[in-house]
């Protein structure tokens, strides 16, 4: 008993590229997931702006927090004010300036009062970003 030959070709033979219906295939794939991934990591990016800015300005604010509680009380006392003269308190309008950041091509400022004793507040700074341009 002889078997018969089979002969196949085989599945990529001689080809060479892709056929057209095998590259619009691929287009009409690419062209449903493209705008879904767009879609789900767009608010990502959109948020990724104002979360770097409020790091930003609460880094900002706790330095300039940290130096003014290093302060003498009787220094904070004799210089409230609205908004409070950092010159003062820190002791030269160049130590003032070093609390001056600039930010997005914005320049800022503290501005916030210091609180008084009756009036004491929970927070120092103006919400959610309390510094003059």
């Amino acid at each position: 008993m002889n078997s018969p030959e089979i002969r196949t070709r085989p599945l990529l033979g001689n080809r060479k590229g892709f056929t057209l219906l095998e590259v619009m295939i691929v287009l009409a794939i690419l062209g449903i997931a493209i705008p879904a991934m767009l879609d789900a990591f767009t608010p990502a990016v959109r948020s990724s702006g104002s979360e770097e800015r409020t790091t930003v300005f609460t880094n900002q604010a706790r330095g300039t927090l940290g130096r003014l509680t290093s302060l003498r009380f009787d220094k904070l006392n004799s210089n409230q004010g609205n908004p409070a003269n950092l010159a003062l308190l820190l002791g030269s309008q160049n130590e003032a300036n070093k609390e001056t950041f600039t930010f997005g091509g914005n320049s800022y400022t503290p501005s916030r009062p210091l609180p008084t004793p009756a009036g004491v507040r929970a927070t120092f700074w103006r919400s959610p970003y309390p510094w003059k341009a």
